[in-house]
């Protein structure tokens, strides 16, 4: 009899020990489950972001565009040549004083 009592005590305990590792295991797998998940969504709302970051972003180009094409659009309605007289005044060394601030920019 004590030797039964004995061999179930030994028994339970070996079979406590082997379930051990498999509810470690299992924690161990719920766990890394539960990571993934964070960092798919980490990734989903990261992804979210970026997206809406870009799109604001072309939405500003296109409503440059758009702002700059009307502006074009309302300047080339009015005549673009220039008048003459290009300058107003009675100065006749004007133009070539003019010439002379201008003499090397650009090079």
């Amino acid at each position: 009899m004590h030797a039964d009592i004995t061999r179930l005590f030994f028994d339970l305990v070996l079979d406590n020990l082997y379930a051990q590792p498999v509810s470690i295991n299992q924690r161990s797998l719920q766990s890394l489950a539960e990571l993934a998940r964070d960092q798919q969504e980490t990734f989903r709302e990261l992804s979210r972001e970026s997206l809406n970051a870009y799109m604001g972003f072309l939405e500003a180009l296109g409503s440059y565009g758009r702002a700059a094409i009307g502006t074009s659009d309302r300047a080339s309605s009015k005549d673009p040549r220039p008048r003459l007289p290009l300058f107003s005044g009675n100065d006749p060394t004007l133009a070539r004083r003019f010439e002379e601030e201008l003499y090397g920019f650009g090079k």
